[in-house]
């Protein structure tokens, strides 16, 4: 059987004169988020942030469990 266990979303930010980009995850996002909504949440993160930072994208991370 498969069972959704969790979905999170990673917003990575570059920040100017850095060569990693920073990031911000959150964790317990409801499963199935449609694309526009997971693209404004990043976007929202980075007006947040520094004026030398953009927004660079969203990873989403969905773990599911597999039972007998």
């Amino acid at each position: 059987m498969k069972v959704h266990k969790q979905t999170k979303l990673t917003v990575q930010l570059n920040v100017d004169g850095e060569e990693k980009l920073q990031t911000q995850t959150f964790a317990n996002v409801k499963p199935d988020a449609e694309a526009e909504s997971i693209l404004a949440l990043g976007e929202a993160v980075a007006s947040f942030n520094p004026e030398d930072s953009t927004f660079e994208s969203v990873i989403e991370t969905v773990q599911f469990e597999y039972s007998k």
